[in-house]
């Protein structure tokens, strides 16, 4: 629904209305899934199958680099 501008999914290229399929090779069937999955995550980074505008694809969201204040 809402991407947070400056976080990892957005640089990664996740936008309102893009609709996120799997994480980490396994289905999101609802946002409390993909929060559940979110929590299971072995690694920092993510995988993710994304359905934009009629066309999937694959995008990998990372953490956020440490910034210098």
């Amino acid at each position: 629904m809402e991407v947070t501008p400056d976080s990892p999914a957005f640089e990664a290229g996740l936008r309102p209305g893009d609709v996120i399929l799997e994480m980490n090779r396994k289905t999101v069937n609802s946002a409390q899934s993909m929060i559940e999955l979110s929590k299971k995550a072995k690694t920092s980074q993510a995988l993710l199958r994304v359905w934009s505008k009629g066309v999937r694809r694959f995008m990998v969201i990372e953490p956020p680099k440490n910034r210098a204040k």
